[in-house]
């Protein structure tokens, strides 16, 4: 079986990397462990082995549009038929 190295580090494109970088620390417990002078990309990491987060500001960022659903799902079918009897 051939190898594959473990994942190193997960890049997130945003407007902000500060904003997130102070989100992602407290949720994740990382620290900062490196940033551009000019904070345009932050990286964090844990003290336990693992994936570093990387944000890097995209001045053109668009945030994804997630289609909301406007109507209930339709009610699943009931086991042996549920449905009216003549």
């Amino acid at each position: 079986m051939t190898r594959v190295a473990p994942l190193a580090s997960i890049s997130i494109d945003c407007p902000d990397p500060d904003a997130l970088a102070t989100f992602y620390a407290q949720l994740l417990g990382y620290q900062e462990v490196f940033a551009l002078p000019d904070r345009s990309v932050i990286c964090l990491a844990g003290s336990e082995p693992g994936p570093a987060l990387t944000l890097m500001r995209v001045e053109s960022y668009a945030a994804p549009h997630v289609a909301s659903r406007t109507s209930a799902p339709a009610a699943a079918p009931r086991p042996g038929g549920g449905g009216s009897r003549s």
